[in-house]
């Protein structure tokens, strides 16, 4: 296996790059030649990136089969004085870019390139299912809608709409946006947002479960096709639930843990389609 890190180029937000962390696995069979592959955007609040839901995710994909690309994408520089987004939305852009242009070398199946995104991880991806096709977006970007178009989604517990309980105040969401009804997800919702999974917990106190379930109205009201898990116990960045995602015994629930391996089977039959 091949670990590699790729730096985005900064497109005039902060001073850092974003990373992207390729575990590429090699051609074992000739039926392995070509995997799945997964884009991880982990959570953090838009101010750090959670490290619970990075690797120990990547592996659990790698176990499975999957190409995994980690993004360490832009966050909040308190001495900037632009607003942060849409800057993570380019570095997700330029990581689907980069996996579906080197397909070949990557050995990654161009059909099957799935972002993951926990809770503002979530946000983003939820976002990004959405802004990918806007013209705007694809003019700042210089590329065409089918070389960043995710094929499809997964949330974990995610941030949709800032007005539904994160952050907690507003002078919170100004460094991230000073216009979230822009990047309100439920509002950008059409027939051509991408097969969607997403799962949450009822008793979530950091991202209220109202994010999941206004989403998932919009998804049915336009016939996305999609699958909802709600657990009706756990905390807020529960990441695999397994020991080895977890902060202390209380991020360890062998229920919630379950999401994981439904998603597997919800992608293998969404691939069959």
């Amino acid at each position: 296996m091949i670990v590699e890190k790729i730096e985005i180029k900064n497109k005039g937000y902060g001073e850092k790059s974003a990373i992207i962390t390729a575990y590429i696995q090699d051609k074992v069979v000739e039926s392995c030649a070509l995997r799945p592959a997964v884009i991880i955007c982990p959570g953090g609040g838009y101010e750090f990136i959670s490290e619970r839901e990075k690797e120990p995710v990547a592996i659990a994909f790698l176990e499975r089969g999957y190409q995994v690309f980690v993004l360490d994408y832009t966050i909040i520089n308190y001495k900037e004085k632009k607003e942060l987004l849409p800057y993570p939305l380019y570095d997700l852009a330029e990581t689907i870019y980069y996996v579906r242009k080197n397909c070949d070398k990557l050995m990654v199946d161009k059909s099957k390139i799935s972002i993951l995104g926990f809770s503002a991880g979530g946000h983003l991806c939820a976002c990004y299912s959405n802004i990918y096709k806007k013209e705007w977006f694809l003019n700042e970007l210089g590329y065409e809608k089918n070389d960043v178009k995710p094929d499809f989604t997964v949330l974990c517990y995610p941030v949709i709409d800032f007005n539904l309980g994160w952050p907690a105040l507003k002078e919170q969401i100004e460094p991230i946006t000073l216009n979230p009804e822009k990047y309100n997800a439920c509002s950008m919702v059409s027939e051509d947002t991408p097969p969607t999974f997403i799962w949450h917990t009822v008793k979530d106190e950091g991202v209220p479960v109202e994010n999941t379930i206004e989403y998932i109205r919009k998804l049915d009201k336009h016939g996305v096709n999609f699958e909802c898990h709600l657990f009706h116990k756990g905390s807020h960045g529960l990441s695999l639930a397994k020991k080895q995602s977890a902060k202390d015994e209380t991020y360890i629930d062998l229920h919630v843990a379950n999401w994981f391996e439904l998603l597997i089977q919800w992608l293998n039959e969404s691939y069959e389609k």
